[in-house]
């Protein structure tokens, strides 16, 4: 539970971007990465799991310098990038997901565009609880060690010389148990008519999430769940959830505090496990999360939008 007493939250995207997962006639690589700089652009802490060939391609920094942070709850070390004062880019590969290699001898989707919903793209969705979960586990670490050089540096902004500890993502490392954390599609910018339709949203969306906080923090609300965008009604019928794509959840927007989000991550991992490995199948996440969401309905919060501006604005 984040500490009311201390009456501030600070908001964090997180989103990820894997290269030659499938192919779309809709949407090239080009036009990925031109949506990901609009993201990216955005004056909002971020971190962004991303391969190395991309950042240096696409998103280069300017000294490119790149540091290692060991995280003891996960027993490995995460290559960072301090992008800008914003943005924390995490070195990833498809091959560091923990179903990397797993075999999925069943794997068959109902799709109209079996060249989009490949086994790869499949993985990729159902790995957002788990990203999530490294950039909550990463900030806290990130804050310890930039506490540790303040206090040993007298530095309070926790700028350390020749060191990847600048004053980055704002109060988020000053006060991490009171994070929120928002993943966020790393193409999300195509569903806002604008660059600026997209800013304002988010803009909007910082400073209403913000005034929530305070209003939970009022009534003593334990802040326990997780909100989710959701297109579909929750009583909505589901057929083939195996097969054919559900939007009970939207997918591309989720978030909440630290312990809730942590929760959803184990059961979320616990679920894609059970499928590979007991049905040798895995399906879209937002089907795979129906089924956790009909075991544990207290763990969500679900909010009506759809794959438009709403998704932000009604978050």
């Amino acid at each position: 539970m984040p500490d009311t007493s201390i009456l501030k939250t600070t908001n964090i995207i997180v989103s990820a971007f894997m290269s030659n997962i499938n192919t779309r006639i809709d949407r090239s690589l080009d036009k990925y990465i031109h949506f990901g700089h609009k993201l990216i652009q955005l004056a909002i802490p971020k971190i962004i799991f991303l391969e190395k060939h991309i950042i240096d391609t696409y998103f280069p920094t300017p000294t490119q310098k790149s540091d290692l942070l060991f995280i003891p709850a996960l027993d490995r070390a995460f290559e960072y990038i301090i992008h800008n004062k914003h943005t924390i880019f995490i070195l990833f590969d498809t091959s560091d997901m923990y179903f990397h290699n797993l075999p999925v001898p069943n794997f068959h989707v109902d799709s109209a565009n079996q060249n989009k919903d490949t086994l790869a793209y499949m993985f990729l969705q159902n790995y957002k609880p788990e990203w999530l979960r490294i950039a909550i586990l990463f900030l806290e670490e990130f804050a310890l060690n930039a506490l540790e050089h303040c206090a040993i540096f007298g530095k309070r902004d926790g700028f350390i010389e020749n060191r990847s500890i600048p004053p980055v993502l704002g109060d988020s490392t000053i006060f991490p148990e009171n994070n929120q954390y928002l993943w966020v599609d790393f193409g999300i910018r195509h569903m806002f008519s604008s660059d600026n339709e997209l800013i304002d949203e988010f803009n909007h969306f910082n400073t209403n999430v913000s005034n929530r906080f305070l209003a939970a923090c009022a009534i003593h609300h334990p802040m326990d769940r997780v909100r989710f965008a959701s297109c579909w009604p929750e009583d909505t019928e589901i057929l083939d959830i195996e097969t054919r794509v559900q939007w009970i959840f939207a997918g591309s927007v989720f978030g909440g505090f630290r312990n809730p989000l942590l929760r959803f991550a184990d059961l979320a991992k616990q679920e894609c496990l059970d499928l590979i490995t007991q049905k040798g199948h895995i399906m879209w996440e937002v089907n795979v999360w129906i089924l956790i969401l009909r075991k544990y309905p207290e763990l969500f919060d679900l909010y009506h939008c759809d794959h438009n501006c709403s998704i932000i604005a009604a978050y």
